[in-house]
C-alpha cells in the first residue's frame, strides 16, 4: 500500500514543557504566538490560552493541537505530550508544522546530542519545525544539514543542559535558604502542625488547606503548632509525659487499645524505618506492638525541630555552638601543649641521668669537665 504524502500546508501543533510548574502565565503568551504564526503562514491551529490553562490546572497532556508536559523535567527524554505529539504526526499526515517556543522547551538534556536526536527524529517526520527564533525545515531522505546549522544545534542544546544543572542548584540553595529562615521546603506539616502562610518577617497571613499550592510574591509556608487545648497537642503533650514513666511499647499497647492515637499517627510518619528493639519486638511477635512507636517517639523529634527551625532559636543555637567549639578548641590547644611539654620533660631527665652514669665513670678530669657542663646543660632549664 502507497504511504499518503504529508501536507506541506495543514496543521500546525503547538508543543511546550515546564520542568517546575511555576510558570503559569508563559505558556498561554506561547499559545498566541502560535496563533499568530498559524494566520501567517495560513495553517490550522485550533488551540486557545484558555485550553492550555485547563490543561496546567487538570494535568492533562494533551488536547487537540495541544501537547504539554508541565512540571516535567527537560532530561526527560520520554513524557507523555512528547510521546503523544510524535504518536500524533506518525498517523496524521494532514500535521506540517510543530510549534515549539525554544529548543530548551523541547529538552534539557544531559548531553547536547540527545536534544539534537529529538529535533531530527521529529524532522525526519515531514514536519517543519517552528521556533520562535528560527524556522527548521523538514529532513528529507538523502538531505543533509549544513556544518553551521549542526553546530549552531549543538551549542543550543548544550547550553540547554548547562541552564538545567544551574536551575538544580539554584533550586537546593533556595531550598537551604527556605529551611534556615525556619520556613517549611514542602510535603505535609506533622501531627499537631498546621500550615500557614507568612511573610518573609514572620508575620502570619492564614492557614493553608492540607492539599492547597500557594504562591504569592513575599510570602511562604511555615509550620505552625496547634492550639494548647487540640485534641492533637493534648495527645502530644501525654505521650511526651508518659514516656517518663513507662515503656514506649506499652505506651503505644495503651494508645491502641483506646483507639485515640491510631488514626492521628497514620498521617505523621509514613515510612518511618523501625528502630532496633522495635524491630526486635517483631522478631519476638510481640502482640502488645500493634502500632509502631516509633512514630510516637518521634513526635518530641519534630516538636524539637519545629523550634530549632525558628529564626529566633537558630540564632540563639548558632551562637552556643560556636562558643562551644572555641572552647573545645582551647581545650584541645592546651591539652595537645601539656602532653608534648611531658614528653620533652621525659627525654630530658633520661639524657640527664645517662650524663650522671657517664660523670661516675669518667676516666679523667678532663672527661669530667666535659660530661659536668653537658649536665648543666640539661639541668638548667628546670631550676
Amino acid at each position: 500500500m502507497k504511504r499518503t504524502q504529508r501536507t506541506r500546508q495543514g496543521i500546525l501543533l503547538f508543543y511546550t514543557r515546564d520542568s517546575g510548574g511555576k510558570h503559569e502565565t508563559t505558556p498561554g503568551e506561547y499559545v498566541r504566538t502560535a496563533i499568530a504564526r498559524a494566520e501567517k503562514e495560513g495553517l490550522a491551529f485550533t488551540g486557545t490560552p484558555k485550553v492550555i490553562e485547563e490543561m496546567m490546572r487538570n494535568g492533562a497532556s494533551q488536547r487537540g493541537d495541544i501537547f504539554l508536559d508541565f512540571d516535567v523535567k527537560g532530561n526527560l527524554l520520554s513524557r507523555p505530550g512528547l510521546d503523544g505529539l510524535f504518536q500524533r504526526i506518525q498517523f496524521d499526515r494532514n500535521v506540517s508544522h510543530v510549534f515549539i517556543p525554544r529548543r530548551d522547551r523541547l529538552a534539557r538534556p544531559d548531553h547536547a546530542v540527545e536534544g539534537m536526536q529529538l529535533e531530527i527524529r521529529l524532522r525526519t517526520l515531514g514536519v517543519t519545525l517552528i521556533f520562535m527564533d528560527r524556522v527548521i525545515p523538514p529532513l528529507n531522505l538523502g538531505s543533509r544539514d549544513s556544518i553551521g546549522d549542526i553546530i549552531v544545534s549543538l551549542v543550543d542544546y548544550d547550553q540547554a543542559g548547562k541552564d538545567l544543572r544551574v536551575l538544580a542548584e539554584k533550586s537546593l540553595f533556595a531550598q537551604l535558604m527556605l529551611a534556615k529562615a525556619g520556613f517549611s521546603t514542602g510535603g505535609r506539616a506533622p501531627y499537631g502542625f498546621r500550615r500557614w502562610l507568612a511573610k518573609i518577617d514572620g508575620q502570619l497571613v492564614r492557614e493553608v488547606l492540607d492539599s492547597e499550592r500557594v504562591r504569592m510574591a513575599g510570602h511562604h509556608v511555615v509550620w505552625i503548632p496547634v492550639a494548647e487545648d487540640h485534641p492533637e497537642m493534648l495527645t502530644i503533650r501525654r505521650i511526651l509525659e508518659s514516656l517518663e514513666v513507662m515503656p514506649a511499647s506499652r505506651l503505644a499497647a495503651l494508645l491502641t487499645a483506646e483507639g485515640s492515637a491510631a488514626a492521628g499517627f497514620r498521617t505523621f510518619a509514613q515510612g518511618q524505618r523501625p528502630s532496633a528493639y522495635y524491630q526486635r519486638c517483631l522478631e519476638r511477635h510481640d502482640d502488645h506492638n500493634q502500632v509502631d512507636w516509633p512514630r510516637i517517639t518521634n513526635v518530641a523529634l519534630d516538636v524539637l525541630r519545629q523550634k530549632l527551625l525558628s529564626p529566633r532559636a537558630n540564632e540563639k543555637l548558632k551562637a552556643r555552638l560556636q562558643e562551644l567549639a572555641m572552647q573545645e578548641k582551647t581545650v584541645d590547644l592546651s591539652a595537645a601543649e601539656a602532653a608534648k611539654k611531658r614528653s620533652e620533660l621525659r627525654q630530658v631527665e633520661q639524657d640527664r641521668t645517662k650524663v650522671e652514669r657517664n660523670m661516675a665513670m669518667a676516666n679523667s678530669s678532663d672527661q669530667y669537665q666535659a660530661m659536668a657542663k653537658i649536665f648543666d646543660e640539661l639541668t638548667c632549664p628546670h631550676a
